[in-house]
C-alpha cells in the first residue's frame, strides 16, 4: 500500500503556503513608498566598533551616516559580506546591539558603505554629560 501524506504536507500544497507566507512578509526597514523608508532615519555621525561574531575575523571600526531604531548605516574601510553577523559598539556611548549585514557598496574615498539591521539593542550612542 503507497504512503499518502495529509493534504497539507503535500509538497505543491505546502510550497504554494510557503510562498504565500513570504509574500506577505515584511522586514521594518522595507521601503513602503519608492524613495521613502518605513522608518526614519536621523543623521548622525558616531565612532562604533564592529566585530563579528565568528571569532576568527578581526573586529573594524566605522563611523555611523545614519541611524534609525532598527537600522543603520556605516561607513568602515574594509567590505564586509550580505548576511554576515556582527556585534556593533558605540565608542562613545553604552549602545550595543547585534546586527545583519544588509548590503555592501563603495562609497567615496574608498570606503564602504554599510547597511546594517539591528536587533537586541541596549543603551545609548552617546553617554549623557
Amino acid at each position: 500500500m503507497p504512503l499518502s501524506y495529509p493534504p497539507t504536507l503535500d509538497f505543491p500544497h505546502y510550497t504554494s503556503r510557503l510562498t504565500q507566507s513570504r509574500r506577505n512578509w515584511r522586514c521594518l526597514m522595507q521601503v513602503d513608498v519608492k524613495g521613502k523608508r518605513a522608518e526614519e532615519r536621523t543623521n548622525f555621525k558616531v565612532g562604533v566598533d564592529l566585530s563579528c561574531v565568528d571569532l576568527r575575523t578581526p573586529a573594524q571600526s566605522g563611523v555611523t551616516d545614519n541611524v534609525s531604531a532598527h537600522g543603520a548605516r556605516v561607513l568602515t574601510s574594509k567590505a564586509l559580506r550580505s548576511n554576515d553577523r556582527l556585534n556593533v559598539r558605540s565608542m562613545l556611548g553604552s549602545y550595543r546591539s547585534r546586527a545583519r549585514v544588509v548590503y555592501c557598496v563603495p562609497a567615496a574615498g574608498g570606503m564602504y558603505a554599510i547597511g546594517l539591521q539591528l536587533y537586541a539593542s541596549a543603551g545609548d550612542w552617546i553617554s549623557p554629560d
